[in-house]
């Protein structure tokens, strides 16, 4: 397991390597790791990325259960239950890399620059993303 954040982003890079070429090794996946998993917790990186189905930073990097510490919004959209989620991974789980996945064809910026009504709490999220996409 990576202890310094170099480490971290360098077996971040070589699991997305092993994915781009279709040879992943699918981590940490055992019952023994489900197991281990069930009473603590220790990755060794937090990813801040969208909810984009297309985006799932555990196959991405090729990594297993218990290995990133993920927190998803829809555009990457950053609030206070965000920072706080991302404060827990570092000050309560000593993650040493915190990582902002991006990703095209957003549909949370799409929606920004489309300016059309939103439903529900749509305008909410559209009202986060403006002053970036702006």
């Amino acid at each position: 397991m990576p202890k310094s954040s170099k480490e971290a982003l360098d077996w971040l890079l070589a699991g997305n390597e092993r994915y781009a070429a279709e040879q992943q090794e699918y981590p940490n996946q055992s019952i023994t790791a489900r197991l281990t998993l069930a009473t603590r917790q220790n990755p060794f990186a937090t990813i801040l990325s969208c909810s984009d189905s297309r985006v799932p930073s555990e196959i991405i990097f090729d990594q297993g259960l218990g290995d990133l510490f993920i927190v998803r919004t829809a555009g990457h959209v950053v609030n206070g239950l965000v920072l706080a989620s991302i404060e827990f991974a570092v000050y309560a789980l000593n993650v040493p890399l915190i990582v902002v996945l991006g990703h095209q064809h957003c549909g949370a910026v799409t929606a920004v620059l489309k300016d059309e009504p939103l439903p529900g709490y749509l305008p909410e999220l559209v009202d986060y993303l403006r002053p970036a996409v702006q």
